[in-house]
């Protein structure tokens, strides 16, 4: 019963608060305030406090804000050591999070206490003050006090801000603790209009990190309760030209709640001509600025979306409830700020959160850096630890709370010059609604763990910086991972689905629009519930659950359903993009669904995009790797027409599969889609217009299917004559792993039905296409293929084989028609599919015994065979002929004996009777030769030569599968041996009788290693901090394997531990091995020396500080002090 105390007695415990004894009817400004009697504190004088919790290295499922993962043990956390421990009990991670916070201002180190309800005028605040509300005490903002700063301001009481005169404080920092309240205006009464309400948070000095070892001072921290409405402002106007030298725009509908110098911000159709402009006045549609455009804002020729009318984005980016960094208009002598002294907003594990018509000049974690999390020891902040911590952004929700009735609210608010993220869901339950996000480094919203829930919808992110480096260059580890991601510069970044993303805008990003990036570290999802834009059943179905089920078990079940982050569906229904940098895409999706045990698509729908990128060849639009499951809707991507010289609009990579693609219009691009070379995917009812529309490439598994239907194709008028395919087809000689079987043993089924392209029949009938590589006659001689097959056609490594490109032979109607790359007939027939369960990789050169599964193939359709006939130089196919069967059973067609003289020649497939509810089989019966021996001489009366006839001899020469006595399906050859470091050809019968070959490669060969960049020394602090876990230091390299013509090449990561010193020397060790089982020993030394770099300081953009940053026109602009450039580093 004693841990069931309210949090008034907790936080009375947590601050020892003492009773100030005041007289009644004392005066408001004596009686609400008790300071002691003391100078003017300096603010970088550390306070006295109790040491902080060490924190153990050991890493759980959950993170500390910018630290080490540190939970508290169970025997710190009891009421008996410190009764601040029962905050958070269930929690240990969150507990010593509020506890690092609440430890900063002890009641103790206050030097002012205000007890009853004042106004700020009457505690006649001094330089330096800590202040505490008591709670119950409300403290009033009456007016701009910008004059003196306050060190830090406590709040268990309540600290508002009248809303009808202009009011502002100074002070580094406010802790709203869990009793407290922050209000900055309400939603009954808003600052109003013609009125400002600001905090400005101190810049001249750095952090003190003595007091404060984890670097969460700075800025506003709430616990408690905050309410922020300014006045209502429009977000942005469109408007569909606007040339250079114009000072004005006139616009369709000019908001009603624009006032004269508002800061507005114009977006660019390439990145970089965004324009920053102050109103002037309005007058009536035309709105007039102070500046002159300094570039044309319009649309090129050849952009033009007959569907969809481009319009440029004007922004307003002011709003009159502020929170604001100073350390923007503190300069140095080269007129640069330092982002390190930036402040943050961190709304800490409390979901009362409503921010309305707000701004926010704040966000201190540098997204151009790695991480660099806090290491704490007694209290102590570690050297070279903490420099650069997570968390600390320009609107951060953080664990407040996924399971709650309603989300926490932020509601047409601004984050502007954010060295790393604007508005930020951290575990949380968050509506973000009509919010802009601009000049921001990494990204502008973000769901920032993957299990975060809630809504982005009508938001809009304009122009971000970007780090400049590649999307894991930043992952810098450090005990456990400290994750960095989100810092190419994106408009939305999502590292889960749990969000739905509703009409949003993303324009001039430095990397890309939207990502979803669902991969997280020991997380799982567990809010299916909160899902609306999935059905129960597709919920069900995500979460594995018996339909059968009585429905009261599959609520339980669906409530404590736990799901891997990266198989929950997402929704994106709304986005407008362009103006992104080269090299940047629309939207892009990495590790989704890649495990996923359901069939419930992903969907991305109403999506409009424009896309200049100038002799740029790769990429555009969207990106899509390592993704499954996914529907395409109604997705506009726009690009030159005239003169394509982009890559693709839609790009796949080899581990994709599973893609609908319905309503789509692509044009003006180099490809238009690229297909997934797994799954099933569908195009259907949509328009192309591109050099190569669909492109499509050999498949990497057996499974990929391809459905084209009712599709339309333009022509593109062009400037300078190229030619222009609707569909490209491409064997690839080269596929994935180096694994030359895949391109014969992979059917690659490919149909049409409804397109305007020549290949359909008036009546509408499915057709399919082959590669051109697939052809009969074609010549098979790419120098990656075994000598076996290398300078034949299709044709005769049929015969000789069972094996052709794309796992069978075209049908005699399949011929080349006008504008695509590749071949047009009727349906293929293919042969069950034979399944290698025994190693395709192996060492073995003698006693191989292959293993196989046969597996029906749905693909499967009767084929009539060929008649008898004579083959020499020529592969001829005659007339199928009919044998008479059961009359219940398909007709079944009989090869004729065939005489072969100069080629081993197998005879096509035959039909074969089967069981009603299947597919007919086709089948090759052992064929028979009819073998002539040499000529006998006889003597004879005539002394003539005679002809001695012998009669026909039958010889099977291709060995029959032995099935297996237990699995049917399953079949096996006798041992055989294999020829070393090459392709062997292993021939048999199916169980229908049919000719086929597996490949099997015999690999002696050890692989190779190529080291990427890596360190020679290596410092003796370093070593120790690897041992202990501290540090990763990870070898990464690039195996090379040799497979026949081809080399497989895979990257690698390795994870050094336990190095040992010998002689001053670390010598690294590990083993490599290929898929054939060869291994190899790769060693290098390290040498220790005291005068090796740090390994923290050898990761991409590592520097101990931030680089000082060029301070923004319009944010100088918006700020409420007057920049003061610095020489010297200020004290208080």
């Amino acid at each position: 019963m004693r841990l069931l105390v309210t949090s008034v007695f907790l936080l009375q415990q947590v601050f020892s608060m003492p009773t100030i004894g005041l007289a009644e009817n004392a005066p408001v400004a004596e009686q609400a305030v008790e300071q002691q009697n003391q100078p003017e504190i300096p603010a970088q004088q550390a306070t006295t406090t109790q040491p902080m919790q060490a924190i153990p290295a050991n890493a759980t499922t959950d993170f500390l804000a910018g630290s080490q993962n540190a939970p508290l043990s169970q025997a710190s956390a009891t009421a008996n050591d410190d009764p601040a421990a029962l905050l958070h009990l269930s929690n240990p991670i969150m507990q010593t999070e509020a506890l690092a916070v609440f430890d900063l201002m002890k009641d103790a180190d206050a030097t002012v206490r205000v007890t009853q309800d004042s106004r700020w005028s009457d505690l006649h605040i001094r330089e330096g003050d800590r202040i505490v509300i008591a709670q119950g005490v409300t403290v009033t903002i009456d007016d701009v006090f910008n004059d003196v700063t306050a060190y830090w301001i406590r709040v268990d009481g309540a600290l508002k801000f009248k809303t009808d005169v202009n009011t502002g404080i100074r002070v580094d920092t406010i802790i709203v603790t869990t009793t407290g309240k922050f209000e900055m205006g309400s939603e009954t009464e808003a600052i109003a209009a013609d009125v400002e309400a600001k905090v400005i948070f101190q810049g001249k000095t750095d952090i003190d990190r003595a007091w404060d070892p984890l670097g969460f001072s700075r800025g506003l921290i709430s616990h408690g309760e905050v309410s922020i409405r300014g006045a209502n402002k429009t977000g942005y106007a469109t408007v569909t030209e606007a040339l250079k030298g114009q000072q004005s725009i006139t616009l369709s509908s000019v908001p009603a709640d624009w006032r004269k110098n508002d800061k507005l911000v114009l977006s660019g159709f390439e990145y970089g001509q965004h324009e920053e402009l102050t109103l002037d006045r309005i007058e009536g549609s035309t709105v007039y600025f102070k500046e002159a455009l300094k570039f044309d804002h319009k649309l090129p020729e050849g952009y033009v979306d007959a569907e969809k009318a481009f319009e440029f984005h004007l922004v307003n980016v002011s709003r009159n409830a502020v929170l604001e960094s100073e350390a923007l208009g503190i300069l140095d002598a080269n007129g640069k700020y330092d982002p390190d002294r930036m402040a943050h907003v961190m709304f800490m594990h409390s979901d009362k959160v409503s921010v309305q018509y707000a701004s926010s000049y704040n966000g201190r974690t540098d997204k151009l850096r790695p991480l660099i999390p806090s290491e704490v020891i007694n209290g102590v902040l570690k050297s070279g630890t903490g420099e650069n911590v997570s968390g600390r952004y320009a609107w951060n929700f953080y664990k407040t709370g996924i399971d709650t009735a309603l989300p926490a609210l932020i509601k047409g608010s601004v984050a502007m010059g954010s060295q790393g993220w604007g508005f930020v869901n951290h575990n949380s339950n968050v509506a973000m609604d009509s919010n802009i996000a601009y000049n921001v480094v990494g990204a502008g919203f973000v769901e920032a763990t993957g299990v975060g829930v809630g809504v982005m919808q009508n938001n809009l992110a304009i122009h971000s910086i970007g780090s400049g480096f590649g999307l894991y260059e930043h992952a810098l580890v450090t005990g456990i991972r400290e994750q960095s991601y989100g810092h190419e510069g994106y408009g939305f970044w999502f590292q889960g689905s749990g969000m739905k993303a509703i009409n949003n805008i993303a324009l001039n990003q430095a990397g890309h629009g939207m990502m979803f990036f669902t991969y997280t570290v020991n997380q799982v999802f567990t809010q299916l519930s909160k899902l609306d834009f999935l059905t129960r059943e597709e919920k069900e179905r995500i979460a594995g659950i018996n339909p059968s089920l009585p429905e009261k078990e599959r609520d339980r079940l669906l409530e404590n359903a736990r799901i891997n982050v990266s198989d929950i569906p997402f929704l994106v229904d709304g986005l407008i993009s362009y103006g992104n940098k080269a090299g940047g895409y629309v939207f892009e999706t990495w590790h989704h669904q890649m495990s996923a045990r359901h069939n419930v698509n992903s969907v991305v729908r109403n999506v409009y995009a424009w896309v200049l990128k100038k002799d740029y060849a790769w990429g555009g639009g969207f990106y899509n790797p390592l993704t499954r499951n996914v529907t395409f809707e109604n997705i506009h991507l726009m690009s030159n027409k005239f003169d394509p010289n982009i890559g693709t609009a839609m790009i796949h990579q080899i581990n994709t599969e599973n893609f609908t693609y319905r309503n789509i219009r692509v044009e003006g691009f180099m490809e238009g889609i690229t297909i997934p070379l797994a799954g099933t995917n569908k195009i259907i009812n949509s328009y192309f217009n591109n050099l190569k529309s669909i492109v499509i490439s050999s498949a990497t598994a057996k499974n990929r299917r391809i459905s084209l239907e009712g599709n339309t194709f333009g022509t593109l008028v062009l400037k300078s004559p190229k030619q222009q395919f609707d569909i490209w087809m491409k064997s690839n000689f080269n596929p994935k792993d180096a694994d030359i079987s895949r391109l014969f043993e992979n059917p690659d089924v490919i149909t049409g039905k409804g397109d305007s392209i020549s290949f359909v029949a008036a009546n509408g009938e499915e057709k399919q296409l082959y590669y051109t590589e697939q052809g009969r006659d074609y010549v098979l001689n790419s120098a990656s293929l075994p000598d076996e097959i290398r300078g034949k056609t299709n044709a005769q490594i049929w015969a000789e084989f069972g094996l052709a490109v794309g796992a069978t032979l075209p049908p005699l109607d399949a011929v080349a028609v006008p504008r695509i790359n590749g071949l047009v007939g009727s349906k293929a027939v293919y042969l069950p599919s034979m399944v290698i369960l025994s190693p395709r990789f192996t060492t073995q050169t003698s006693d191989y015994t292959l293993q196989l599964q046969e597996v029906p193939n749905n693909d499967q359709t009767a084929i009539a065979a060929v008649a008898p006939v004579i083959l020499e130089d020529n592969d001829v196919t005659p007339q199928p002929t009919a044998e008479a069967t059961d009359k219940e059973q398909p007709a079944i067609i009989a090869v004729a004996p065939v005489v072969l003289e100069d080629n081993d020649v197998a005879p096509q497939p035959t039909a074969e009777a089967t069981d009603k509810e299947q597919p007919a089989i086709t089948a090759v019966a052992p064929v028979t030769l009819d073998v002539v021996p040499q000529l006998q001489t006889e003597a004879t009366a005539n002394d003539q030569p005679a002809i001695i006839a012998v009669a026909p001899v039958t010889l099977d020469v291709v060995p029959q599968l032995q099935q297996d006595a237990t699995n049917k399906d399953q079949f096996t050859l006798p041992p055989v041996t294999l020829k070393s470091n090459a392709w062997n050809f292993i021939k048999y019968r199916d169980s229908q009788g049919n000719l086929r070959t597996t490949m099997v490669y015999s690999d002696q060969e050890p692989p190779t290693f190529e080291w990427n960049e890596f360190p020679d020394q290596i410092h003796p602090e370093d070593v120790l901090d690897v041992n202990a876990g501290k540090v990763q230091l990870i070898a990464s390299g690039t195996i090379r394997d040799r497979i026949g013509n081809l080399v497989a090449s895979n990257s690698m990561n390795v994870n050094l531990t336990n190095l040992k010193v010998e002689n001053g020397v670390v010598k690294i060790s590990f083993t490599i091995e290929d898929r054939a089982g060869n291994k190899a020993i790769i060693t290098r030394d390290l040498i220790v020396s005291a005068a090796a770099p740090r390994l923290t300081h050898t990761v991409k953009g590592y520097a101990p500080k931030a680089t000082p940053r060029n301070l923004s026109p319009l944010i100088m602009s918006l700020l409420g002090f007057k920049p003061l450039r610095m020489l010297m580093p200020l004290m208080w």
